[in-house]
């Protein structure tokens, strides 16, 4: 009796599920949702599996500090705080402002002003802070961590609150590189690495 054949679709599919196998699976190949957002990140990477989903996008309506901004959500506007990342003071009235605090601002201005961010919940950390703040990891245009690129740029350090976040081990091995090359606020002639100093 002559065998029947399997329709070149079943073939295809069931050859690309077998790669997926050996790739360590669909989900770090983003073969099993075709149409998910792969986070673009440098090479060498510590963050394999695909993002999760972001909300967005959302317009920047003002930045008030290195960590802190305000988006337009309909016709009010909500302050986030970005997860992972601390910035010196700057605008804090119990403060005085601290070492490269303003440097900071200056810094995420530049990156964030007008710009569509989309945001990332972590689900171990709190979605709110104490003040109402929503915490999210911030991606400009959907493309660039913005607290990646803080901590790379010596603008930023790495804060962890009681769990470990998602991007924990890159974003602390991005400050030791940074902490290295005495980049930013690591610099002997800013602050080096000692932020808590006033300006």
């Amino acid at each position: 009796m002559k065998k029947s054949r399997a329709p070149s679709w079943l073939i295809l599919a069931s050859t690309s599920a077998g790669l997926c196998v050996v790739l360590a699976g669909c989900a770090s190949s983003g073969l099993s949702n075709p149409g998910s957002t792969i986070s673009q990140r440098p090479s060498g990477s510590a963050a394999t599996s695909p993002a999760p989903n972001r909300e967005g996008p959302y317009r920047v309506a003002r930045v008030i500090d290195g960590d802190t901004f305000t988006v337009k959500v309909g016709p009010a506007t909500t302050k986030v705080r970005v997860i992972g990342i601390d910035t010196p003071e700057s605008v804090d009235p119990r403060r005085p402002v601290q070492c490269f605090g303003k440097e900071a601002s200056s810094r995420a201005s530049a990156l964030l002003s007008g710009k569509e961010v989309w945001l990332e919940v972590d689900p171990s950390q709190d979605t709110r802070d104490r003040y109402g703040r929503w915490l999210r990891f911030v991606w400009v245009d959907n493309r660039t961590d913005f607290g990646l690129s803080m901590i790379s740029d010596g603008y930023a350090l790495e804060y962890t609150y009681e769990l470990p976040h998602r991007y924990q081990v890159e974003y602390r091995r991005a400050q030791a590189q940074a902490s290295a090359g005495s980049v930013g606020l690591w610099s002997p002639t800013t602050c080096a690495g000692d932020t808590k100093r006033p300006a």
